[in-house]
């Protein structure tokens, strides 16, 4: 048997006009996760967060359309506040399994804005890999859409 190679990793990198303090808030408070969080057209029900490693996170999402849900989970492998996370990504419920997957976010303050570099590996095909990358980037477009929207300290 002939297995396939794993697809390279994704990476995406946005800068954000906004603190590091309240970016990496953003990724880390339930509050916070369910006003941004998805692709388009997606909503996040509920978030639980349990922010430090070894404990575990889990978003329930309703999907467009026909308002199906399914879970997002995994469990924080690395918490530097406010320098980086690192966590294991999982569905259920999701159209398309693919496995547990790896993402590190790096959080890096910039002339007072933010920089956000997204790796997300582990996937064993290049279309599931790219289709996350259109989910990230619109997750970081609502973000960015959310802390323009608040008042600048």
């Amino acid at each position: 048997m002939v297995s396939s190679p794993a697809a390279d990793p994704l990476m995406v990198r946005r800068l954000l006009r906004a603190p590091l303090s309240r970016v990496f808030a953003a990724w880390t408070t339930p509050a916070d996760l369910t006003r941004w969080f998805g692709p388009r057209g997606w909503a996040v029900a509920a978030a639980a967060v349990d922010l430090r490693p070894g404990g575990g996170y889990q978003f329930q999402l309703h999907l467009p359309g026909d308002g199906a849900t399914m879970s997002l989970r995994g469990l924080y492998r690395e918490v530097a506040a406010p320098s980086r996370l690192s966590f294991t990504w999982r569905t259920e419920g999701a159209p398309i399994s693919f496995g547990v997957t790896l993402v590190t976010v790096d959080f890096a303050a910039k002339d007072g804005h933010t920089e956000v570099r997204i790796t997300h590996g582990g996937f064993k095909l290049p279309e599931i890999r790219d289709g996350h990358g259109e989910a990230w980037n619109a997750s970081l477009d609502n973000l960015a859409a959310l802390l323009a929207s608040e008042p600048r300290p």
